[in-house]
């Protein structure tokens, strides 16, 4: 019984860790691993086997190239030039910054770069365009989160990967229709509720007053579309094709590496496969089952 309910405890202290020591969760997870896994009888190769290298592959790959995105400028002139198509259409302002956050997240960064992307921005354009930043920040929010369980966002690999290692496929467009559309009408009622929709401003955002996609953000954002299309049409793993085209970006020198590198959440990825390894060792030890029949005593058909 043990055995089986120690990775569970050590589950609860890597996050305790996490919250309390400020430490990064999959690491202490990793640690923790090897400890159970060897009191279960487990070998180091078996505990190993436990480290998704897959989905690290596809999630590096991904918050890589839009990291060199993010910092040669392309998505911050991208979210400004689509932002000025409203003009002095200023209620519209709120629906396009909802619908851009959405396509960001979509298309390969997940909910969480594109919230760091958005919030700032929303706020200043607030600022600029005096109007309030309550209405346009969260807007951006619930866009990153609803369309951030793609098939090519962090978020929605993790979800499809996990869910595909027991059998569950197929998912990947009710994954996303069900939770785009409930943020949607949660973006609708704020819209409403705080007045969007009334929205009036002497400032705006025009096109004309944004400079133009230079070279170096053209090549990205290229780069960025043929991405897309060999995942959705070549079927091409999007991790292996963002790693290509962050390879081609990277030889026409449109960022600088070293920042590119850094931006990339390596605490993020560590905390997601780490965990992955301690719960492996779990499945293998049959903490998840002990779990699954613990919660099965209180749920019934209705709950």
């Amino acid at each position: 019984m043990m055995v089986k309910l120690a990775p569970l405890i050590c589950l609860l202290v890597a996050i305790m860790l996490g919250f309390v020591r400020k430490m990064n969760t999959g690491l202490v997870a990793i640690g923790l691993a090897l400890i159970v896994g060897r009191a279960g009888g487990m070998s180091d190769a078996e505990i190993v086997k436990g480290f998704n290298s897959s989905l690290f592959v596809m999630l590096l790959g991904v918050t890589y190239l839009f990291s060199i995105a993010q910092v040669n400028g392309t998505l911050e002139l991208l979210a400004r030039k689509a932002v000025g198509l409203a003009g002095n259409k200023i209620y519209l302002v709120p629906i396009v910054v909802f619908l851009l956050a959405s396509v960001l997240s979509a298309i390969g960064p997940g909910s969480i770069p594109v919230m760091a992307l958005v919030m700032p921005f929303s706020m200043a354009l607030a600022a600029e365009l005096k109007v309030s930043p309550l209405l346009l920040a969260p807007m951006g929010v619930l866009g990153a989160c609803g369309a951030g369980i793609s098939p090519l966002a962090p978020t929605g690999i993790i979800g499809i990967t996990l869910s595909a290692e027991i059998g569950q496929t197929g998912i990947e467009l009710p994954y996303l229709l069900n939770s785009y559309i409930s943020l949607t009408i949660w973006a609708m009622v704020l819209y409403f509720s705080l007045g969007g929709h009334r929205l009036r401003s002497e400032a705006t955002v025009t096109q004309a007053e944004l400079p133009a996609f230079n070279p170096d953000q053209k090549k990205t954002l290229a780069g960025i579309a043929c991405m897309v299309l060999g995942v959705l049409i070549l079927k091409v793993n999007v991790g292996l094709a963002a790693f290509l085209v962050s390879f081609v970006l990277m030889l026409m020198r449109v960022a600088d590496e070293k920042q590119a590198i850094a931006g990339v959440p390596w605490g993020t990825l560590l905390l997601v496969t780490g965990v992955g390894v301690l719960m492996e060792v779990g499945i293998r030890l049959g903490s998840i089952k002990l779990l699954a029949s613990f919660l099965a005593r209180f749920m019934t058909r209705s709950t």
